[in-house]
């Protein structure tokens, strides 16, 4: 039996995805946005973190994949974290995650979906991050 997973739509959180790879923008973008959400999209580490140093405060959740040029998703991540403590996000990659990524996922209690990844999946993980509280 299947287990039954949680997607509720969104009411226009904006939602910043970052991933190198621009199929998967654009179709991250699409699923989220059909699904009421709006999307900022960077093409790397550097430029999230831009985006988000100016965004922040609007920006309700961050989607980073990992292994990307300029600047990786982890190093992102914590720079984000240093602007806003409260950030929430997860990771969407296509790579095993190795030890240190793993550490960073535990240390930081964050949620990682693996690409390719199922529509419902990637929503599922937006609707629990979204609701969820932070540690702060």
């Amino acid at each position: 039996m299947e287990e039954l997973i949680s997607v509720q739509r969104g009411n226009g959180e904006l939602i910043l995805i970052v991933d190198d790879e621009e199929s998967m923008l654009f179709l991250a973008q699409e699923i989220l946005e059909e699904q009421g959400y709006r999307v900022m999209v960077a093409k790397d580490g550097a430029e999230a973190v831009d985006l988000y140093q100016t965004h922040w405060q609007e920006i309700d959740l961050v989607i980073l994949d990992l292994i990307m040029p300029v600047k990786d998703g982890g190093q992102a991540y914590l720079e984000m974290k240093d602007i806003n403590p409260n950030i929430k996000a997860f990771f969407c990659s296509g790579y095993t995650f190795g030890k240190i990524i793993t550490e960073l996922l535990e240390h930081e209690n964050l949620f990682a979906v693996q690409k390719p990844f199922q529509n419902e999946e990637l929503l599922a993980t937006v609707s629990k991050v979204l609701n969820s509280h932070s540690k702060q």
